[in-house]
């Protein structure tokens, strides 16, 4: 439904502004480079806490490439990687009689959406009925990727599993790291790792 957010002549608009910080030199946001807010006209707008500690100094002005130049590459590659899987997973054979999940509702377990804590890359279940979450590292760091695959693990656990079905982890990586392997270790009996790795070729026409 469409609103009129013009003002009456009579009215007037009012924000009410707490904790102000008046800098001693305005700080102009052509003079940031990562910046999320991109206005298009003059005016007060909400900005996002990302941006706020950027213009405070808490946080480094930064763009992607200036942390690692390999990261979306990386990332835009790994997420055809899980195009890939889908298309192609009775040839891949991650593991014997691994189907993708789909609920009752039709669902597919591809980007599977969860309610709390976001989609599962691929959501499946293997041979016996017990679920496996998978997901691509896509460039997250360690412990990030960890935390992610044992939060949907639980979630998985608590609102699909039934009659004691099992929820495992699959960490699919484009390179060994040990730091991994480390953060793993302790719950090796629940998430594993597979090591992708794409053979590229031309040949003469």
């Amino acid at each position: 439904e469409s609103k009129n957010w013009f003002l009456k002549p009579e009215e007037t608009l009012r924000i009410d502004l707490k904790d102000i910080i008046i800098f001693d030199t305005p700080k102009s946001g052509h003079s940031f480079k990562s910046l999320e807010w991109n206005p298009s006209q003059g005016g007060s707008t909400k900005i996002s806490e990302r941006d706020y500690n950027i213009i405070l100094g808490k946080s480094s002005d930064v763009i992607e490439k200036d942390i690692d130049e390999d990261f979306s590459q990386k990332f835009y590659l790994e997420r055809y990687l899980e195009e890939f899987l889908v298309s192609n997973w009775e040839n891949i054979n991650l593991e014997d009689g691994l189907e993708i999940f789909e609920d009752d509702d039709g669902n597919f377990g591809q980007q599977y959406y969860t309610s709390d804590v976001g989609y599962i890359d691929i959501l499946a279940r293997d041979k016996n009925g017990n679920f496996v979450v998978i997901e691509l590292k896509k460039g997250r760091k360690n412990d990030e990727v960890v935390g992610q695959v044992l939060r949907y693990m639980g979630w998985v656990k608590n609102h699909l599993a039934k009659n004691n079905e099992n929820v495992r982890g699959l960490i699919i990586v484009g390179e060994k790291d040990p730091k991994l392997e480390y953060a793993l270790e302790m719950v090796k009996d629940k998430v594993s790792l597979k090591l992708y790795s794409i053979n590229f070729k031309l040949k003469n026409y």
